[in-house]
Protein backbone atom coordinates (compact mmCIF):
# COMPACT_ATOMS: atom_id res chain seq x y z
CA UNK A 1 0.00 0.00 0.00
CA UNK A 2 3.01 2.36 1.16
CA UNK A 3 4.60 1.75 -2.17
CA UNK A 4 1.34 3.15 -4.92
CA UNK A 5 1.07 6.00 -2.73
CA UNK A 6 5.09 6.48 -2.98
CA UNK A 7 4.78 6.18 -6.65
CA UNK A 8 1.44 8.61 -6.74
CA UNK A 9 -0.51 5.67 -7.42
CA UNK A 10 -3.99 4.96 -5.87
CA UNK A 11 -3.99 1.61 -4.40
CA UNK A 12 -7.74 1.04 -5.32
CA UNK A 13 -7.18 -1.61 -8.08
CA UNK A 14 -5.05 -3.43 -5.49
CA UNK A 15 -7.46 -3.08 -2.64
CA UNK A 16 -10.62 -4.44 -5.09
CA UNK A 17 -8.42 -7.43 -5.81
CA UNK A 18 -8.06 -8.01 -1.77
CA UNK A 19 -11.49 -7.51 -1.36
CA UNK A 20 -12.70 -9.92 -4.16
CA UNK A 21 -10.40 -12.85 -3.34
CA UNK A 22 -11.48 -12.23 -0.01
CA UNK A 23 -14.77 -12.77 -0.90
CA UNK A 24 -14.64 -15.41 -3.21
CA UNK A 25 -12.40 -17.49 -0.31
CA UNK A 26 -15.71 -16.98 1.74
CA UNK A 27 -17.88 -18.60 -0.89
CA UNK A 28 -15.95 -21.34 -0.90
CA UNK A 29 -15.93 -21.86 2.82
CA UNK A 30 -19.93 -21.34 2.78
CA UNK A 31 -20.05 -23.65 0.45
CA UNK A 32 -17.86 -26.44 1.98
CA UNK A 33 -19.99 -25.32 5.39
CA UNK A 34 -23.07 -26.15 4.01
CA UNK A 35 -22.41 -29.42 2.64
CA UNK A 36 -21.23 -30.35 5.67
CA UNK A 37 -24.43 -29.48 7.42
CA UNK A 38 -26.09 -31.58 4.90
CA UNK A 39 -24.03 -34.49 5.72
CA UNK A 40 -24.65 -33.81 9.51
CA UNK A 41 -27.97 -33.43 8.97
CA UNK A 42 -28.29 -36.90 6.95
CA UNK A 43 -26.51 -38.12 9.92
CA UNK A 44 -29.06 -37.04 12.86
CA UNK A 45 -31.77 -38.28 10.41
CA UNK A 46 -29.82 -41.73 10.58
CA UNK A 47 -29.71 -42.01 14.33
CA UNK A 48 -33.30 -41.38 14.48
CA UNK A 49 -34.17 -44.40 12.92
CA UNK A 50 -31.38 -46.93 15.09
CA UNK A 51 -32.57 -48.22 18.11
CA UNK A 52 -32.16 -47.24 21.26
CA UNK A 53 -28.71 -47.86 22.88
CA UNK A 54 -28.15 -50.67 25.04
CA UNK A 55 -26.54 -49.78 28.58
CA UNK A 56 -22.90 -50.95 28.27
CA UNK A 57 -22.88 -50.91 24.51
CA UNK A 58 -21.05 -48.36 22.64
CA UNK A 59 -23.04 -45.33 21.00
CA UNK A 60 -24.86 -47.26 18.07
CA UNK A 61 -24.59 -44.34 15.61
CA UNK A 62 -20.71 -44.51 15.78
CA UNK A 63 -21.18 -48.29 15.47
CA UNK A 64 -23.25 -47.45 12.26
CA UNK A 65 -20.94 -44.88 11.14
CA UNK A 66 -18.04 -47.39 11.13
CA UNK A 67 -19.91 -50.00 9.50
CA UNK A 68 -20.05 -47.59 6.36
CA UNK A 69 -16.21 -46.76 6.73
CA UNK A 70 -14.07 -48.47 3.93
CA UNK A 71 -12.06 -51.34 5.58
CA UNK A 72 -8.42 -49.56 6.23
CA UNK A 73 -5.19 -51.41 4.79
CA UNK A 74 -2.74 -51.58 7.54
Amino acid sequence: MLRFQERGEAPCSYVRGVLDAQMSSIDQRIRELNELREQLSALSVEADRLPPPVAGTSCRLIDHVREKLPAHNE
